[in-house]
């Protein structure tokens, strides 16, 4: 038996839209604590993200919104593809995550996100059919204000 720790994997952050995505979605625990199992990137977390905003229309969301998103997701699996495992086959360590990934997992994971992210969009397109989004952005200091815009594509 061998007291010798693999050698730690490279530290990745999360690119913005990602990390405030994660931020919203840490909800079951705090990252610190659970890692991974702290968040629940299910669609109806990410559909509330997104509409936290007021942008209520689905094509708008996928033409401004969701484009740094969808990056910020492509940018992640390009990091992780590029870095090699260590002796335990980890290829990344994510702080704001408090997870180290395989590629498999990290596959894993952006997949999952990927798919709550159709998922968000149908709920709001459904949502948006039987008008039960806000009007219109929440007002400046209104608890429901997000402090993470999404930014333009």
């Amino acid at each position: 038996m061998s007291d010798v720790s693999p050698t730690p994997p490279p530290a990745l952050d999360l690119p913005d839209a990602l990390s405030w995505l994660a931020k919203r979605c840490e909800t079951v625990c705090v990252a610190e604590c659970c890692g991974l199992r702290a968040f629940d990137f299910a669609p109806l977390h990410i559909a509330s993200w997104l509409t936290r905003g007021g942008q209520s229309d689905p094509q708008e969301l996928g033409r401004v919104s969701l484009t740094p998103l969808r990056v910020a997701l492509d940018d992640f699996e390009t990091a992780v593809a590029e870095q090699s495992p260590n002796e335990a086959g980890h290829v990344a360590c994510v702080a704001q995550l408090n997870e180290c990934f395989t590629r498999d997992s990290a596959a894993a994971w952006v997949a999952e996100v990927r798919a709550s992210i159709d998922g968000a969009l149908k709920l709001i397109d459904l949502a948006g059919r039987r008008n039960l989004l806000p009007a219109g952005p929440p007002q400046e200091g209104h608890p429901s204000r997000s402090p993470e815009p999404l930014g333009e594509a």
